[in-house]
């Protein structure tokens, strides 16, 4: 039997605090950061490419890594690609959540193009 993709609705607070790894991600951010709190990651792409670093090098860490998308408008020049490169395991998984009061958009452009001959 195969098994759902999410078991259980988790709280987003007990998501962050139960992580063993929290990157935090925010498009208002002034400066690119290394993914903490105080220093975000400026784009998504940017806590994907930290993620599969971390798991080619020493492994996902037990209690998995959480990564906290702060609202705002994400423009992306190309599409953003999930794949196996970065899943996580039953022990180790790989959440991303934005918190329950902010509201985010994902959008990428440019949306149309337009060729002319």
């Amino acid at each position: 039997m195969e098994k759902p993709f999410v078991k259980e609705k988790k709280q987003y607070a007990y998501v962050a605090e139960n992580s063993a790894l929290t990157l935090y991600v925010d498009a208002n951010s002034n400066s690119e950061g290394d993914g903490s709190e105080s220093a975000p990651f400026k784009t998504i792409q940017e806590a994907q490419a930290k993620i599969r670093e971390i798991k080619a090098s020493d492994g996902l860490p037990v209690g998995g890594i959480t990564v906290l998308v702060k609202d705002g408008e994400y423009k992306l020049d190309s599409s953003l690609i999930f794949n196996e490169e970065d899943s996580g395991t039953e022990s180790c998984p790989i959440t991303y959540v934005s918190p329950p009061t902010e509201m985010l958009s994902v959008m990428v452009y440019p949306a149309f193009t337009f060729f002319s001959i």
